[in-house]
C-alpha cells in the first residue's frame, strides 16, 4: 500500500494516496511495526498537506515525530523534519519551519538537498533573499551531484520563486522550464502545476497576460484533477492578479474569493495574506476605500503574526508598506 501511495500521489493525487496509506497504517499497527507506522504517519501528513487539509497534516506529522523520537531513529528524523518544514511554511509558522529545516540539516544522513531547498523557501517568504538564494543554490548543486531528478526539480522550483521575486525573469523562466521538464518525466502533477503557475507569472510580469492566463488555467485544471487545493488556490490568485492588471475587477474578485475560501478551510496563512492584499487592491480600484482599508489591515495583521514578506510583484495598496506591518522582524 505504501508503494502504491507513492506511485499514485504524483499523478492521481493525494486523496488516492491517503486511502492506500491509511490501509498500510492499519496493517502496521496490527503488526506492531513501530518504525513503519511512524514513516506512514509522516507520509499521511504530507498527503493531507497536498490535499489542503493542513490541520490533519500537522496532527499526523506530530504523531509520526513522537514515535520516531521514542524509537531514537535519527535515520528517519531528518525526513520527518523536512516534511514538518513544508507544512509549517504554508501555515505561517515560519520561525518554526526555519528551525525544523535547520535541525534537519544537522542530522547525519538527512535528505540535505530538499532540506536546503525548503529552508531556502522559508527564507524567501521571510524576505531573506541572500540566504534563500544560498540555500537553493546549494540544493541544486547537491541534486545535480546525486542525479536525483525530483530533488533537482524541487531545487529549481525554489530558485524560480526567488528569481521571480527579485525580478530576474529570464532566470526564473529557465528554472521553471527545468521544473516543467522534470515534472513531465516524473509524471508529477504537483511539480507540474507549480511550474505552470511560475511560467504564467513570468508572462504576466512581461505584460503578456493572455499567455499568462493560459498557463494559470492549465494549472487550475491540473490542480483540481490531482486534488491539490494549495496549487489551485495559488493559481487562482495569480489569475486574479492578471485580471486586475487588465481592469477586470469583478473576475479578479471572484477568483480571489475562491482562493480565500480554500485558504480559510485549510489554514493557509500566506495565501490568506496574499488574498487580503489583492482584495484591498481590487476594492481600491472599485472606489470602496473602507473595504480596501479593512482588507489591508487583515493582510498587515497576518504579516505581523507570521513575519511573512509578500513578493514584490504582488499588488498592494500604495498606503501599505511591506515592512511596516512587522518592524524589526525582517531577517
Amino acid at each position: 500500500h505504501r508503494s502504491l501511495a507513492a506511485a499514485r500521489q504524483r499523478r492521481s493525487g493525494p486523496l488516492v494516496a491517503i486511502e492506500h496509506l491509511t490501509a498500510a497504517l492499519d496493517r502496521y499497527r496490527r503488526e506492531d511495526a513501530a518504525a513503519a507506522t511512524a514513516v506512514t504517519l509522516c507520509n499521511l501528513g504530507y498527503n493531507h498537506f497536498l490535499s489542503g487539509d493542513l490541520r490533519s497534516a500537522l496532527a499526523m506529522l506530530d504523531r509520526g515525530l513522537t514515535v520516531i523520537r521514542q524509537l531514537d531513529r535519527t535515520d528517519l528524523l531528518g525526513t520527518a523534519l523536512n516534511l514538518c518544514c513544508i507544512v509549517q511554511t504554508h501555515t505561517g509558522e515560519l520561525g518554526t519551519a526555519l528551525h525544523s529545516a535547520t535541525a534537519g540539516l544537522e542530522i547525519e544522513g538527512a535528505p540535505r538537498t530538499v532540506l536546503y531547498a525548503n529552508r531556502g523557501e522559508v527564507r524567501r517568504v521571510l524576505g531573506d533573499y541572500p540566504g534563500a538564494l544560498a540555500d537553493a543554490s546549494q540544493a541544486l548543486a547537491l541534486a545535480r551531484r546525486s542525479g536525483i531528478r525530483r530533488s533537482e526539480a524541487i531545487a529549481h522550483d525554489t530558485l524560480t520563486r526567488i528569481r521571480l521575486d527579485n525580478g530576474d525573469l529570464d532566470l526564473a523562466r529557465q528554472h521553471a522550464e527545468c521544473v516543467l521538464h522534470l515534472a513531465e518525466l516524473l509524471d508529477d502533477a504537483w511539480l507540474e502545476a507549480g511550474a505552470l503557475i511560475a511560467i504564467g507569472d513570468v508572462y504576466r510580469l512581461r505584460g503578456v497576460t493572455s499567455r499568462a492566463g493560459e498557463r494559470y488555467a492549465r494549472a487550475v485544471r491540473l490542480a483540481i484533477g490531482s486534488g491539490s487545493r494549495i496549487h489551485e488556490a495559488e493559481a487562482r490568485l495569480s489569475f486574479a492578479v492578471a485580471d486586475l492588471t487588465n481592469g477586470r475587477t469583478a473576475s479578479a474578485r471572484e477568483r480571489v474569493h475562491v482562493a480565500l475560501d480554500i485558504a480559510d478551510r485549510a489554514g493557509l496563512r500566506l495565501v490568506q495574506c496574499q488574498a487580503s492584499h489583492l482584495l484591498a487592491a481590487i476594492s481600491d480600484c472599485e472606489g470602496d476605500s473602507g473595504a480596501a482599508a479593512a482588507h489591508a489591515a487583515r493582510a498587515a495583521e497576518i504579516q505581523a503574526e507570521t513575519g511573512y514578506h509578500p513578493p514584490p510583484h504582488l499588488p498592494v495598496l500604495a498606503s501599505t508598506t511591506r515592512e511596516s506591518a512587522y518592524p524589526g522582524r525582517r531577517p
